[in-house]
């Protein structure tokens, strides 16, 4: 509670400062209101009394008309020229904005003008004529129209003349300037900003005159509001916005003595508003200092005291962080492998960022950089360093990849490593970032290799009696070449020459049968480690037909191959694909020899996968399929279902490591029709070389 005081403190002085201004503001803005319709009331009454005086002077003009009997022929004529010459120095000179006298008979017709006309006027139809010869009397004022006499707009102030006998002898008409007389009015207001309008005790509005205007003039619009002047009547006018600049204006109503006229007049006091809102603000920039200083240090105070707090937290966070990353370099030096990041570039580059330490127990050195930097690239072959390239590029594509690659330490010693390597960003067209992991596979490959070997042989013991069928027609051939040969000697000693010939050639063709068994079985029991090459799937089983397709044939069992001629070649090793494809169908043949069906066959087929970046190679068989549980453990070192003393259980290991081996991946399921399918899925090899590496690969030293 005590560390919230300085607060409470300021928001209680805050609430005084505010209800104190508060009350300031109220009171001078009632003696604002005040002022402002005081103000307005002295202009109203200065612009009625300026209007009085108009007022009395068409009275006397009126006087003088009535007396002089202007226009009547039977009058004293010498009086009425005099009193005529008067009235036109009257309108002539202007005065108060009179700009014409005019006199009408009781019919409406002029009769005495001060503006010299052709014609006697009718006036009969104009309401300032009509309205005088109709009523008791008094002045009428018309709202602004155009002189039929003087052809301009005016005021027609009008009154009837009268005989002795009180009867109606015709009309004076004083005619006034609107502008002159607007000019009479701003001239009562003095330099106030107001404006005024000038309205009949009927409520039609006959000038406006309008705020901040020199000399303003509106034509005036009939009102249709009655009773308007009574809200005007006020002791104390109200104060009123504008409706469209907010102006604050402050109205007053006057009857102008003598004339059915009232005054309104409308005071502008925005400026003196301004000036007192200009105050306010003063005030309550003053009020605001004064609560918002005292904040400002208090904040300033406890900001500083964060900002110190949080300063000892960021340092106790670095020391911490510090801490961690030297743990995890320790842990990570200590992994099996070497662990990287890096980026690789739009166009297939890797940059290293790190390294871990790891690297010097795997390469015997140090490198200062990674990729194919120099430091690293030097101890890579050609072949090596070209997969490693194409590994970053099909990384940067699929999104994670898995290469093997041979390389020679600094000390001579010739090592495999495997890469793994996968993407955690990426933005298209510009790279990605990727994570990697690398390493020493040397003995897990010698390991394999041994295994492999090991597969081999018990794969060549298994086919010893297809080899000795594949063998025993050749040389049953030879013999029986030779046996005619003799015979023809005997029977023929002079005459044979052409016909052994024929016979020794026959001899030839079936030893160089015999020699192509010989080293195809010689490269399949040969070690074949290195990276994948381009490898042609037809070739590969062609090659592991020629190896497993007598022990096939032997048993019963057809074989159907669909590959496509233009299939393309696929990333791998040509030998030890056939050997995994040997593997597949000795498994194939003792599944279907085990259950005996009415249908034997294996089948083989390849075709790309939708994309062309990769071919799906599938084996199926009519045998009885793999038990679920047995599915999931099948790739497992070891793993067999047969009884034992009939197999190692690493035939299928072999079968799933040389495959990953090459980037690609193999599967199994039970086929809907019955029988086991497998599926291998291998990188398309673009583009393809000249000749075919299967076949290079099995050529022999000397020929065949």
């Amino acid at each position: 509670m005590r560390r919230h005081l300085p607060v409470l403190a300021i928001l209680a002085a805050g609430l005084l400062i505010l209800l104190s201004l508060l009350a300031i503001e109220r009171r001078d803005m009632a003696s604002f209101a005040e002022r402002g319709s005081a103000a307005a009331r002295v202009h109203a009454a200065s612009a009625a009394a300026n209007l009085a005086r108009l007022v009395e002077l068409i009275g006397l003009l009126h006087s003088l008309a009535e007396g002089g009997q202007l226009g009547n022929v039977e009058a004293d004529g010498v009086a009425a020229a005099l009193i005529g010459r008067h009235l036109r120095t009257i309108a002539a000179d202007e005065h108060f904005g009179v700009r014409q006298v005019a006199v009408t008979d009781r019919r409406g017709v002029l009769i005495w003008t001060t503006v010299p006309v052709a014609a006697p006027l009718d006036l009969s139809d104009r309401d300032h004529v009509r309205v005088p010869l109709s009523s008791a009397g008094g002045l009428f004022v018309s709202t602004p129209l155009i002189g039929r006499a003087s052809g301009q707009t005016s005021l027609q102030f009008a009154r009837a003349l009268h005989e002795q006998d009180r009867t109606p002898s015709g009309v004076l008409v004083v005619s006034v300037d609107p502008a002159m007389l607007a000019t009479l009015l701003r001239r009562s207001f003095g330099t106030a900003a107001a404006g005024a309008t000038l309205v009949r005790d009927d409520g039609t509005e006959l000038l406006r005159v309008e705020i901040a205007q020199a000399l303003p003039l509106v034509p005036a619009v009939p009102s249709v509001a009655p009773g308007w002047l009574a809200s005007l009547w006020l002791a104390s006018p109200p104060r009123a916005d504008a409706p469209v600049d907010q102006r604050a204006l402050f109205a007053a109503a006057l009857p102008v003595p003598g004339a059915p006229l009232s005054i309104s007049v409308t005071l502008d006091a925005s400026s003196d508003r301004q000036s007192l809102e200009a105050d306010h603000w003063v005030l309550r920039i003053v009020a605001a200092l004064l609560v918002v200083l005292p904040a400002i240090a208090l904040q300033a105070s406890r900001r500083r005291a964060r900002r110190q707090a949080e300063r000892q937290r960021a340092l106790a966070l670095a020391a911490q962080a510090e801490r961690s990353r030297a743990e995890l370099l320790h842990f990570m030096d200590a992994l099996p492998g070497a662990a990287y990041q890096g980026r690789i570039t739009a166009d297939g580059v890797f940059e290293c960022a790190y390294l871990g330490g790891a690297i010097d127990r795997i390469l015997g050195c140090a490198p200062q950089s990674f990729g194919n930097q120099p430091a690293f690239a030097a101890l890579l072959d050609d072949e090596a360093a070209g997969a490693r390239a194409a590994f970053f590029r099909q990384v940067l594509h699929s999104g994670a990849e898995l290469v093997e690659y041979r390389l020679q330490r600094p000390d001579g010693e010739h090592i495999w490593l495997r890469e793994h390597c996968r993407t955690v960003g990426e933005a298209p067209g510009h790279g990605a970032d990727v994570v990697g992991l690398i390493s020493d596979v040397t003995r897990d490959r010698e390991v394999r290799m041994r295994a492999m070997t090991a597969a081999r042989l018990s794969t060549v013991g298994e086919m010893a009696s297809g080899v000795a069928h594949e063998l025993n027609q050749p040389a049953a051939v030879i013999a029986l070449a030779a046996d005619i040969a003799l015979l023809e000697i005997e029977a023929r000693p002079g005459g044979f020459i052409d016909s052994i010939q024929g016979r020794l050639l026959v001899i030839q063709d079936q030893i160089g049968r015999l020699r192509g068994i010989v080293d195809h079985f010689q490269l399949f029991g040969r070690p074949d480690a290195g990276p994948p090459q381009i490898v042609h799937l037809d070739a590969a089983i062609d090659g592991s037909l020629g190896i497993v397709g007598a022990t096939l044939r032997a048993t019963g069992i057809d074989v159907a191959v669909d590959v496509a001629p233009d299939t393309p070649p696929v990333m791998a090793r040509a030998i030890p694909l056939e050997q995994v494809l040997v593997q597949i169908l000795l498994n194939a043949r003792d599944a279907i020899d085990a259950h005996g069906p009415a249908r034997r066959s294996v089948s083989i087929a390849a075709h790309p996968l939708p994309g062309g970046d990769a071919i799906e190679l599938r084996i199926r068989d009519t045998g009885p399929g793999m038990p679920e549980e047995a599915l999931e453990r099948a790739f497992e070192p070891f793993f067999t279902t047969r009884v034992a003393g009939q197999g190692t259980g690493l035939g299928l290991s072999v079968v799933y490591s040389t495959i990953k081996s090459f980037g690609g991946c193999v599967m199994l399921a039970n086929d809907a029709g019955g029988g086991l399918a497998v599926r291998i899925i291998l990188a398309a090899a673009r583009p393809s070389p000249p000749a075919r590496t299967a076949d290079r690969e099995r050529e022999a030293p000397d020929g065949a």
